[in-house]
């Protein structure tokens, strides 16, 4: 099962909210979502690289903050691995309050309730405590 049937999944299987549901002014399609991470510089404070992915397929790739900010234009959701409490400071600031910020901090454990306790890898594989190695 793909991470996007897992999380259409989880909000019980219908593709979009409805229409009735909005937030600001936005329409909360479930379609218009994006992945994000930013890696800040532990010394300066700043922002070093941003990787984004819309839903679409669309990637953005550079350390430009305004050009990723344009990038998530059109997006309702945002979401990111410890995204609300550390990479929209740094990459959204004020702006923050445009998209509905998605934690996978606090969403993982629903969508993987086999390894409630698991680090993601920068080589993009999942590594279970709960593995073992023969």
């Amino acid at each position: 099962m793909s991470i996007w049937s897992r999380i259409i999944e989880s909000i019980g299987g219908e593709e979009k909210i409805p229409s009735d549901s909005l937030r600001n002014g936005v329409s909360h399609d479930s379609s218009r979502y994006a992945f994000v991470d930013v890696e800040v510089g532990v010394k300066d404070g700043k922002v070093h690289d941003v990787g984004a992915l819309k839903w679409d397929g669309a990637t953005f790739h550079s350390a430009n903050k305004r050009e990723a900010v344009q990038f998530l234009e059109g997006v309702d959701y945002v979401c990111g691995h410890n995204i609300i409490h550390h990479d929209a400071k740094y990459l959204l600031g004020d702006e923050a309050k445009k998209w509905v910020l998605v934690d996978t901090l606090y969403v993982s454990p629903l969508l993987f309730p086999e390894r409630p306790y698991h680090h993601l890898l920068k080589d993009d594989k999942l590594l279970s405590e709960h593995i073992t190695v023969h």
